[in-house]
């Protein structure tokens, strides 16, 4: 009789477990990331921070999912991929239509996720272009 009672409360709790899962086979967002801060460098030396008004096209929200994809919000575009972590280190790589690139690079920890922003032109090895390095924190 109490195995009977115990066996029915198992299945009972599976399949209510079962009937509380998402099942429309899209990702859901397990973590938000808000921009807190943005530095620009040049030639190994960190200019003055802009103002959040000059950022309003820079990526304010990362959000990742839980299919390994990231979506970003930045103003006057979106961006979207898959994110590989290795360790404390994310890479970010951006998929439109067939060609993937990496677009960010950095470290997550906890709820920090810190971002180098990758530009999607070739800057050469000895170029003096600006560096962009995003500072973000989970949203709750």
């Amino acid at each position: 009789m109490k195995r009977t009672l115990a066996h029915s409360i198992v299945i009972a709790a599976s399949l209510a477990a079962f009937g509380c899962t998402d099942h429309t086979g899209r990702p859901t967002v397990t973590r938000e990331f808000t921009r807190y801060r943005a530095v620009m460098s040049q030639g190994g030396y960190v200019l003055p921070e802009l103002p959040d008004a000059a950022l309003t096209n820079f990526p304010s929200v990362v959000r990742l999912d839980n299919a390994k994809g990231f979506h970003v919000d930045a103003g006057a575009f979106q961006m979207q991929g898959r994110y590989r972590l290795e360790r404390d280190s994310i890479f970010l790589d951006q998929v439109t239509g067939d060609s993937t690139r990496l677009a960010f690079a950095g470290r997550l920890f906890n709820d920090t996720l810190q971002l180098h922003w990758i530009p999607d032109y070739d800057v050469g090895p000895n170029s003096n272009e600006a560096e962009w390095h995003l500072f973000f924190v989970r949203s709750h």
